[in-house]
């Protein structure tokens, strides 16, 4: 999932200080509020940027050409010539605008959604938003002096302009979109900005961007305390752990080049279930990426007591139930008694609580074929590599899985040998599993071969390489932190689709030989599948020419707040 991080299309060149003028129309009981203090320096970043030269590119009408008819058939020329319209008007509309924000009303409970935008634009932006009423649109009188356009008789839509301002409000009457809009008018006058961006600590975590979002989470909540409380014992633990979520916001800037900053901040309250459970992430060890192979597309690290968190739950449940305690804990003796070993003690308390995880593509096998794909493998670092050998040992053996797989041992150099297992072609799937020197290894991979690349790194094999060994990698490696944090060249991302691309055409061709069984196996000329490999391959391309640096995705849990944090360079 990462990897799609790096293909959004990310909406934020380098702007000065987040302008408060526009804010001022926002409702104070709005409950979201979306604000781009200068679309057209946005757009004009394209010329500096590469995401937004990436997300601008005019090669994406011909990857719309090439997707449009698998989902419209005979119509998608028709309908791939709207879309490419849309995207080239949306774009020169948001070159004739200098600010806007969007936000949502906090009167939504039981009602659509009652959506407001506000932009300081020019006419082509506001050519755009009149259409919103539609060609119909009758004139209205708000107040003296101020006439409105609304999409008739029931007048869900509403259209305004006024000192300087384009406005569109939707909600679910004509009421209602008029004292959205009265609401607006009114707060035109005042100094102040209002709404989810003003909140305090919110205030206090805005910064220069070029695209901000803020949501009034606690209003949330009072609706729904309001709606499904009051709540008692557990639940209100629940309810107090749920409601100290009291706000979000994020924030996104872009610099030159490749310079991309994402980060998204919500609160928690430490003295709450949520602030227990996060207690038990930690510091991730960054030094873990050095034994990932070099072939990787991403690798990600993580620190998680699993163990104690595990501890934490059960002891809550006790707490709690008595009953339900019992009946669990009866159920793990039970499996113990069966398999031969502690399920808690041998298998969740001897983990460390250090995680690594990469993607290799390498292929995924099902049955007799391989196909195209990412394959993950993951490790987790343990306490006792003897206990965890029996437990595979018996799980492998009582599972069936045995019959399927060859087993071999790999001795480093340390001295601490691996016990391997690969699957053969008869098993239903492809995987690799090892254990062994602290560790416990498992790929997907189509021959396992995760596994005996990463132990490759770990027995410094000669020829080996490893994911650090590439300079902008280890940059990124050193400088990221958090609980948990993944790093990946960015242009891997053209290799992961890729592989996904060329996965879904042989689903295709499957779907197609299995519809029309009496023509001759082999190769097929499916023009779906064509078209999915061609807009893939499109996409792949503009990829590898505009990105050369990093992605890093942190995850922090500290300090009361739950932070993401998205950065390329």
């Amino acid at each position: 999932m990462l990897h799609a991080l790096t293909l959004l299309p990310l909406v934020a060149p380098a702007a000065p200080a987040p302008g408060d003028a526009l804010l001022s129309v926002v409702p104070a009981n709005a409950l979201v509020c979306v604000h781009a203090p200068d679309p057209k320096a946005l757009i004009a970043s394209r010329d500096t940027n590469a995401w937004m030269a990436f997300a601008l590119d005019a090669r994406w009408e011909s990857v719309i050409d090439d997707l449009t008819p698998l989902m419209a058939g005979g119509q998608g020329e028709a309908i791939a010539a709207q879309i490419k319209a849309m995207r080239r008007t949306l774009i020169e509309a948001a070159e004739d605008c200098t600010g806007a924000v969007v936000f949502v009303d906090a009167e939504t409970a039981g009602a659509a959604p009652r959506v407001g935008l506000v932009a300081a634009a020019g006419p082509r932006f506001t050519q755009v938003l009149r259409r919103v009423v539609g060609e119909g649109a009758t004139e209205v009188q708000l107040a003296e002096g101020i006439s409105a356009l609304v999409n008739g008789p029931r007048g869900a839509e509403l259209f305004l302009e006024r000192g300087g301002y384009v406005m569109v409000f939707s909600a679910e009457s004509a009421e209602a979109t008029r004292a959205m809009a009265m609401s607006s008018l009114e707060r035109l006058e005042s100094p102040e900005p209002a709404g989810p961006l003003a909140l305090p600590a919110v205030a206090a975590r805005r910064r220069p961007c070029a695209l901000e979002v803020a949501v009034d989470m606690d209003s949330i909540w009072s609706q729904w305390l309001r709606a499904e409380g009051p709540f008692e014992g557990m639940e209100a633990r629940a309810a107090q752990a749920v409601t100290s979520l009291e706000w979000m916001y994020g924030a996104v800037t872009l610099g030159d080049g490749e310079d991309a900053d994402w980060e998204f901040v919500l609160p928690y309250g430490q003295e709450t279930l949520i602030g227990d459970l996060l207690g038990f992430f930690g510091e991730a060890d960054a030094s873990l990426l050095r034994d990932v192979p070099g072939s990787a597309t991403t690798a990600t690290v993580l620190s998680l007591d699993v163990g104690g968190m595990v501890d934490w739950i059960l002891g809550m449940i006790e707490a709690n139930d008595q009953t339900a305690s019992a009946r669990i804990m009866g159920s793990l003796d039970a499996a113990s008694g069966v398999v031969g070993f502690d399920v808690l003690d041998d298998v969740i308390r001897n983990l460390t609580g250090d995680f690594v995880m990469f993607n290799e593509p390498t292929g995924l096998r099902f049955d007799d074929f391989t196909m195209p794909g990412d394959a993950p493998t993951f490790v987790a670092r343990i306490e006792d590599s003897e206990t965890m050998l029996d437990v595979v040992d018996t799980v492998m053996e009582l599972s069936g899985m045995g019959s399927f797989t060859v087993s071999s041992d790999r001795a480093l150099p340390s001295g601490d040998e691996v016990e391997l297992w690969t699957a053969t072609e008869k098993a239903p799937m492809g995987m690799g599993m090892g254990v062994g020197a602290g560790r416990l290894i498992f790929s997907m991979s189509g021959d396992g071969a995760g596994v005996g690349s990463y132990l490759d790194l770990v027995a410094n094999a000669e020829g080996s390489r490893s994911f650090l060994a590439n300079d902008a990698v280890r940059a990124a490696s050193e400088a990221a932190s958090g609980a948990a944090f993944t790093v990946q060249p960015t242009a891997a991302a053209a290799t992961v689709l890729d592989q996904m691309s060329r996965m879904w055409a042989k689903m295709i061709e499957d779907l197609d030989r299995a519809f029309s069984p009496a023509e001759p196996d082999g190769p097929r000329d499916v023009p779906e599948a064509r078209r999915v490999v061609a807009a893939a391959d499109r996409v792949s391309a503009m990829i590898r020419q505009a990105f050369s640096g990093t992605t890093t995705t942190e995850l922090h849990v500290d300090g009361g707040a739950i932070r993401m944090i998205v950065r390329t360079d």
